[in-house]
C-alpha cells in the first residue's frame, strides 16, 4: 500500500511498479510530484485500460485487480491524472463483475423442471448503480468489460428487487 502523501517529491520523474505486485495506491499518494512523466504499470493495469483484461483472463481465476485511487496522482501531469481516474472507474466495474462471477460460480443450479435449467439472480441496488456507471462512463468502457457484463446478465435471468 502506498499511503496518502507517501511521496512528496517534486523531482520524481519516473515510477516503475513490479510486474506481479498487487498494488494499492491511496488518495494523493504522490503529492506535489509534478515532474512525473512516465509510469510503468503492471500488466493487469494496462490490460484493464486497454480493454484486454477480459480476453487475457478467465472467470474464476482472474488475477487480483490493483487498486489506484482516482486522485492518487492528481497533482501530476494531466495525462497521468486522467489515466488514473479512468483506471479507477474501470477497476471498480471489473471488481463488481468479478464478485458477480464468483457468486455465480458458487451457486447451485436448481432446475425448475426437468426440461429447464434457469438460474435466477436478483439485481440489488449496488448492481443497478454499477450498471448506471457503465452507461455514464465517457469514453465508454472497453468492449471486453461490456462483453463480460452482458454475458453475466444473459447467463442469469435477472430479477429486479
Amino acid at each position: 500500500t502506498i499511503r496518502t502523501n507517501a511521496f512528496i517529491a517534486p523531482n520524481l520523474e519516473e515510477i516503475t511498479f513490479q510486474e506481479n505486485c498487487n498494488i494499492n495506491i491511496e488518495l494523493d499518494a504522490f503529492h506535489d510530484c509534478k515532474n512525473i512523466t512516465a509510469i510503468k504499470w503492471p500488466r493487469v493495469v494496462r490490460w484493464i485500460v486497454d480493454g484486454k483484461f477480459g480476453d487475457q483472463t478467465v472467470p474464476g481465476s482472474r488475477p487480483p485487480i490493483p487498486n489506484i485511487d482516482e486522485n492518487a496522482f492528481q497533482e501530476c501531469c494531466m495525462d497521468i491524472a486522467t489515466f488514473c481516474k479512468r483506471y479507477s472507474y474501470l477497476c471498480q466495474l471489473w471488481g463488481w463483475i468479478v464478485k458477480r462471477e464468483l457468486k455465480h460460480s458458487q451457486s447451485i443450479l436448481v432446475p425448475s423442471n426437468s426440461s429447464q435449467n434457469n438460474v435466477y439472480d436478483c439485481l440489488c441496488n449496488n448492481d443497478i448503480d454499477m450498471l448506471k456507471h457503465v452507461c455514464k462512463l465517457v469514453p465508454p468502457p472497453p468492449n471486453d468489460l461490456l462483453d463480460t457484463i452482458i454475458y453475466d446478465l444473459h447467463s442469469y435471468d435477472c430479477i429486479l428487487r
